[in-house]
């Protein structure tokens, strides 16, 4: 599914979420921008290749750039 396909209004309160999920816990997020599937696929093995580096280091928690 691309994010285009999602309605204007179920994007926004999507991007409110990741605006704010994180406020209770005195953390900061920022938002940057929608990117359609073969961007979130490359993300999510890019994330996953830093955890698993950072598990195998012993590293409490993987750096992401």
């Amino acid at each position: 599914m691309h994010f285009r396909s999602v309605w204007p209004h179920l994007r926004r309160e999507i991007e409110h979420f990741f605006t704010i999920y994180k406020e209770l816990e005195g953390k900061e997020t920022k938002l940057d921008g929608w990117r359609g599937p073969a961007e979130a696929r490359k993300l999510i093995m890019t994330s996953r290749q830093a955890y698993l580096n950072a598990r195998a280091s012993g590293s409490p928690q993987p750096e992401i750039g």
